[in-house]
């Protein structure tokens, strides 16, 4: 079994953007989410263009929340 630590430790990187750049309820966007591309980028043997694609994934979330915040 797999420890949730990697996720954990991870996850706040995901979250704090998405907290400052989103206008609806926080909780909701944040760990639909944070958590499940904290998951995906820490996952063991995954292959470095899996979690780059995760990592680009979120960073046009960010854009698009930023985007249509302004």
């Amino acid at each position: 079994m797999r420890s949730a630590w990697a996720v954990a430790a991870l996850a706040p990187y995901f979250l704090v953007p998405i907290w400052a750049l989103a206008d609806v309820p926080v909780s909701l966007v944040a760990g639909v989410f944070a958590y499940p591309l904290a998951a995906l980028v820490s996952t063991p043997r995954a292959l470095w263009r899996r979690r780059s694609l995760v990592l680009t994934l979120f960073v046009l979330l960010c854009a698009f929340l930023a985007l249509s915040a302004g």
